[in-house]
């Protein structure tokens, strides 16, 4: 059996890296005889990351001549056609590896995440569907797996994702929004199912937590009490007072910098940055750094110098007592280690997965609704409410994530079927 991953982009964003290296070890337990190709924008970084993992790296190479449409376009059509005639005429040899592996694989489980939305862009949700629909061309079963699917805001796409989500085999979404929204724009595929996100069984990596501590002088960490903070390089574009990209970019970190002045008086905790997303058009460190040196009291902040895999980061965050996420990935990360985690959100997966998944609505903090002054307001007062609570809702998030990895679970055993 032959499984293609598709849609996971680049694994340097470790939300992207949690929902592969899961789904990769629960079918591996269950069926060590599989084979797995991930389709990949930065086939280097990739293999960097991946390393010895038993995971076969094909080029998604059309994602290099997206500023270049007419050979884009081209691309896309001759790669359909491809498929196609190969579909029913097997004993044409494909020499190009990307289509080599859509053309021999059994199976394909597209990680797309929420990126069939137009939140990302128009081009952005395109290149999400391409790779689904080669699958379907190729004549493959396709499973969308743990999706949040949403808005869609263009009328020509909408009916597009509707031609597509009717062909697919499977789509398990990892939220009841999702499902609300897929009823709304009349998709009528019989197979879809409501679940949570896979990354709730990404295992925790203890092998290298002595190393990072000790490469980041974290020594404190085990002694003092820290509050952990992954930010989103993206997520100032959503406030409701947004304004120019560049000027809403500087005030946004000016603003959190304050806040973590007053955070850190206050409370007398360390705080720790860690950066969850360090691609090169969109790095979580570059807005750590520009908060850490808007601050006054830079002496309580630490920030992760080098970059690590979700899973390491994960071991790392039981040490917080306290964690802040405006990366919904990160925020399953801190929750699924006990983690009392306040969100920033801007998208329903936040509100789906952690709020409604996991009970824990009122830590959510939808941007859209709220200036960028309104939210962080509701972040300190969320801060103290936990602090106050925090025996509480430590026990309600033990009891929630158990469950949420048992929903993960049941996705797998789905997958395995068809396998």
């Amino acid at each position: 059996m032959k499984i293609l991953f598709t849609g996971a982009g680049n694994l340097k964003n470790n939300g992207i890296y949690a929902m592969v290296i899961s789904t990769y070890h629960q079918i591996q337990k269950h069926q060590p005889d599989c084979e797995f190709y991930l389709l990949s924008r930065n086939t280097v970084e990739d293999g960097q990351v991946l390393q010895n993992r038993a995971i076969k790296i094909v080029d998604e190479y059309w994602f290099k001549l997206k500023r270049n449409k007419l050979r884009l376009f081209t691309n896309f059509f001759y790669n359909l056609i491809i498929l196609f005639i190969s579909r029913y005429h097997k004993r044409i040899k494909i020499r190009n590896k990307t289509l080599k592996a859509y053309q021999e694989c059994d199976l394909i489980i597209d990680l797309s995440g929420d990126s069939i939305s137009t939140d990302y862009g128009n081009h952005a949700l395109v290149l999400a569907l391409y790779s689904i629909f080669l699958g379907l061309v190729s004549g493959k079963k396709v499973i969308l797996y743990c999706q949040t699917i949403g808005p869609l805001n263009n009328g020509f796409l909408m009916r597009l994702t509707r031609l597509i989500l009717n062909r697919v085999h499977e789509i398990i979404l990892r939220e009841h929004r999702s499902f609300d929204y897929l009823q709304r724009i009349n998709i009528t595929n019989k197979r879809i199912m409501v679940s949570t996100d896979c990354a709730f069984l990404l295992e925790p990596v203890f092998n290298n937590l002595e190393t990072i501590i000790k490469e980041n002088n974290l020594e404190f960490i085990k002694e003092s009490k820290v509050i952990g903070f992954s930010p989103s390089s993206l997520i100032y574009k959503w406030f409701k007072d947004s304004v120019g990209d560049r000027e809403m970019e500087a005030i946004y970190i000016e603003k959190i910098a304050r806040m973590f002045d007053e955070i850190s008086k206050k409370y007398n905790y360390k705080i720790l940055f860690i950066p969850h997303v360090t691609l090169e058009w969109t790095n979580d460190r570059d807005i750590c750094v520009g908060i850490y040196n808007s601050m006054n009291n830079k002496d309580r902040v630490i920030i992760l110098q080098k970059d690590y895999k979700a899973d390491e980061l994960k071991a790392l965050m039981m040490f917080c007592h306290i964690y802040i996420a405006f990366r919904m990935h990160a925020a399953i990360g801190a929750t699924s280690m006990g983690i009392p985690t306040i969100c920033f959100s801007y998208n329903d997966k936040f509100e789906g997965v952690i709020g409604e998944n996991l009970g824990l609505m009122e830590f959510i903090i939808n941007v859209r609704e709220y200036t960028l002054t309104e939210s962080i307001s509701f972040l300190i007062q969320k801060i103290d409410h936990v602090l106050q609570n925090h025996d509480h809702i430590k026990q309600l998030i033990a009891r929630n994530v158990s469950f949420a990895e048992r929903q993960a679970r049941e996705n797998v055993f789905n997958i395995l079927q068809v396998v």
